[in-house]
């Protein structure tokens, strides 16, 4: 194995990790803390972190106005409309079935881009793939379902957040962003923790939060106590 393969291998074993452990993460901050302020804060510090970083390494950042825009447009379609529902949901969803939900994005972006945008063309190599991938998912949520019981309301919220990613995904691949590409990751980060601190305060959220370090880190027992334990 070359040095490239163990790079390709690495970025995968990477996005396997964080991207399953997102779900849980979120499934135990929610227990302990507003949903929409809790998943707000976590975007706005990291996006802000990210461009600070960026700024001091001396990397190109965003400055045409329409550049920004764009990348807002992803960060509120991908964060605020699709984590956004993703970590509302989780707190009557579980973990497993979130993370297996939110996996039908790409059958999304298909019909998206194919029925209403019509931009792409679909081969039986296409449609194959679109149906192993939707089927492997259908047959893990049964698979999972033996153990746990699915709310509908959770799973109607989890639903539109996979077609919000999708919409964030495919007005992504339709705009060219220049400069550097984390400085554009920071950007859709900081406007979607932005959104998603607004509707928290819309929500009311602010004035029921408790800000503690134990609330940070995992949840708290007293506010367990209040809702009904689910498995993650």
């Amino acid at each position: 194995m070359n040095k490239e393969d163990k790079k390709v291998w690495l970025a995968y074993l990477a996005v396997c990790f964080f991207w399953g452990s997102t779900y849980l993460a979120i499934r135990i901050g929610v227990q302990s803390f507003p949903p929409l302020l809790f998943a707000g804060i976590r975007f706005v510090i990291s996006g802000s972190l990210m461009l600070l970083f960026l700024k001091l390494r001396g990397a190109a950042l965003a400055t045409e106005k329409q550049d920004i825009i764009n990348m807002s447009i992803v960060g509120l379609l991908m964060l605020l409309g699709g984590n956004g529902l993703v970590v509302y949901a989780e707190q009557w969803v579980n973990s497993g079935i979130a993370s297996l939900i939110i996996a039908t994005s790409p059958l999304f972006m298909a019909v998206i881009e194919y029925f209403i945008l019509k931009s792409i063309k679909m081969d039986l190599k296409f449609v194959a793939g679109l149906i192993m991938g939707f089927g492997g998912v259908c047959y893990l949520m049964l698979g999972d379902s033996a153990n746990a019981v699915v709310d509908a309301k959770g799973l109607l919220l989890l639903m539109l957040a996979s077609l919000f990613w999708a919409a964030g995904s495919i007005h992504s691949k339709k705009i060219k962003f220049r400069g550097h590409i984390f400085a554009n990751i920071g950007v859709q980060m900081l406007a979607g923790g932005i959104g998603l601190m607004l509707a928290a305060l819309l929500r009311g959220e602010l004035a029921v939060a408790e800000f503690s370090f134990s609330s940070a880190i995992y949840c708290r027992s007293g506010v367990l106590q209040k809702q009904e334990p689910m498995p993650t």
